[in-house]
Protein backbone atom coordinates (compact mmCIF):
# COMPACT_ATOMS: atom_id res chain seq x y z
CA UNK A 1 0.00 0.00 0.00
CA UNK A 2 1.40 3.55 -1.45
CA UNK A 3 0.43 6.72 -0.88
CA UNK A 4 1.12 9.01 -4.05
CA UNK A 5 3.40 6.02 -4.94
CA UNK A 6 5.52 7.26 -7.43
CA UNK A 7 8.80 7.28 -5.76
CA UNK A 8 7.84 4.40 -3.19
CA UNK A 9 7.16 2.39 -6.28
CA UNK A 10 10.46 3.00 -7.42
CA UNK A 11 11.97 2.45 -3.74
CA UNK A 12 10.11 -0.95 -4.09
CA UNK A 13 11.58 -1.56 -7.52
CA UNK A 14 14.95 -1.24 -5.82
CA UNK A 15 14.35 -3.76 -3.12
CA UNK A 16 13.50 -6.25 -6.50
CA UNK A 17 9.46 -6.15 -4.79
CA UNK A 18 7.83 -6.60 -7.78
CA UNK A 19 5.64 -10.34 -7.83
CA UNK A 20 3.17 -8.56 -5.22
CA UNK A 21 0.40 -6.56 -5.97
CA UNK A 22 0.80 -3.01 -4.92
CA UNK A 23 -1.73 -0.66 -4.48
CA UNK A 24 -1.47 3.31 -4.31
CA UNK A 25 -4.05 5.50 -2.61
CA UNK A 26 -4.42 9.54 -3.22
CA UNK A 27 -6.61 12.22 -2.82
CA UNK A 28 -6.76 14.03 -6.26
CA UNK A 29 -8.78 16.86 -8.19
CA UNK A 30 -9.57 15.44 -11.24
CA UNK A 31 -11.34 18.32 -13.13
CA UNK A 32 -9.55 21.32 -10.96
CA UNK A 33 -13.00 22.32 -10.07
CA UNK A 34 -11.36 21.70 -6.08
CA UNK A 35 -13.32 18.77 -5.46
CA UNK A 36 -11.05 16.15 -4.32
CA UNK A 37 -11.54 12.53 -4.77
CA UNK A 38 -10.25 9.62 -3.19
CA UNK A 39 -8.26 6.76 -5.38
CA UNK A 40 -7.21 3.39 -4.97
CA UNK A 41 -4.93 2.46 -8.21
CA UNK A 42 -3.47 -0.76 -8.89
CA UNK A 43 -0.26 0.02 -9.52
CA UNK A 44 0.65 -2.47 -11.92
CA UNK A 45 -1.91 -1.14 -14.60
CA UNK A 46 -2.65 2.17 -13.36
CA UNK A 47 -6.44 1.24 -13.23
CA UNK A 48 -8.22 2.97 -10.69
CA UNK A 49 -9.73 0.42 -8.56
CA UNK A 50 -12.28 2.73 -5.99
CA UNK A 51 -13.32 6.38 -6.56
CA UNK A 52 -15.31 8.69 -4.42
CA UNK A 53 -15.23 12.60 -3.91
CA UNK A 54 -14.09 13.05 -0.28
CA UNK A 55 -14.57 16.56 0.11
CA UNK A 56 -14.42 20.59 -1.74
CA UNK A 57 -11.06 22.51 -0.55
CA UNK A 58 -10.19 25.78 -1.37
CA UNK A 59 -6.40 24.69 -2.58
CA UNK A 60 -4.02 25.22 -5.24
CA UNK A 61 -2.71 22.26 -6.45
CA UNK A 62 -4.31 19.03 -7.94
CA UNK A 63 -2.80 16.85 -4.88
CA UNK A 64 -4.31 16.39 -1.12
CA UNK A 65 -1.22 15.25 1.29
CA UNK A 66 -1.47 12.70 3.25
CA UNK A 67 -2.43 14.58 6.55
CA UNK A 68 -5.02 16.50 4.42
CA UNK A 69 -6.40 13.43 2.87
CA UNK A 70 -6.82 12.07 6.65
CA UNK A 71 -8.06 15.06 8.01
CA UNK A 72 -11.01 14.78 5.97
CA UNK A 73 -12.16 11.29 6.09
CA UNK A 74 -10.50 10.35 9.79
CA UNK A 75 -12.42 11.83 13.29
CA UNK A 76 -10.10 10.51 15.51
CA UNK A 77 -7.46 12.34 16.74
CA UNK A 78 -4.57 10.78 15.59
CA UNK A 79 -1.08 11.34 17.92
CA UNK A 80 0.80 12.71 15.46
CA UNK A 81 4.49 13.36 15.97
CA UNK A 82 5.95 15.87 13.34
CA UNK A 83 5.14 15.27 9.72
CA UNK A 84 6.53 12.30 7.29
CA UNK A 85 7.78 10.39 10.34
CA UNK A 86 7.65 6.44 9.28
CA UNK A 87 5.41 5.72 12.00
CA UNK A 88 2.93 8.23 11.65
CA UNK A 89 2.85 8.03 7.94
CA UNK A 90 1.58 3.76 8.05
CA UNK A 91 -0.73 4.95 10.93
CA UNK A 92 -2.33 7.71 8.87
CA UNK A 93 -2.31 5.55 5.39
CA UNK A 94 -3.80 2.17 7.51
CA UNK A 95 -6.49 4.48 8.85
CA UNK A 96 -7.70 5.82 5.28
CA UNK A 97 -7.39 2.20 3.49
CA UNK A 98 -9.59 1.48 6.47
CA UNK A 99 -11.89 3.77 5.35
CA UNK A 100 -11.88 2.81 1.59
CA UNK A 101 -12.22 -0.72 2.54
CA UNK A 102 -15.16 0.00 4.46
CA UNK A 103 -16.53 1.75 1.41
CA UNK A 104 -15.43 -1.03 -1.45
CA UNK A 105 -16.77 -4.33 -1.82
CA UNK A 106 -13.73 -6.62 -0.57
CA UNK A 107 -15.03 -9.45 -3.25
CA UNK A 108 -14.83 -6.61 -5.90
CA UNK A 109 -11.22 -5.48 -4.94
CA UNK A 110 -10.12 -9.04 -4.51
CA UNK A 111 -11.41 -9.91 -8.16
CA UNK A 112 -8.98 -7.66 -9.67
CA UNK A 113 -5.62 -10.00 -8.21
Amino acid sequence: MLWNGESDKRILNKLTIKDYPILNIKGYDKFFNQTYYIQLIKMKTKQILFEMVISVINKTGRLLNLEETHGVICQKNHKITHAHDPKTDVRLIKSIFDYVIRKVDYGKLIAHF
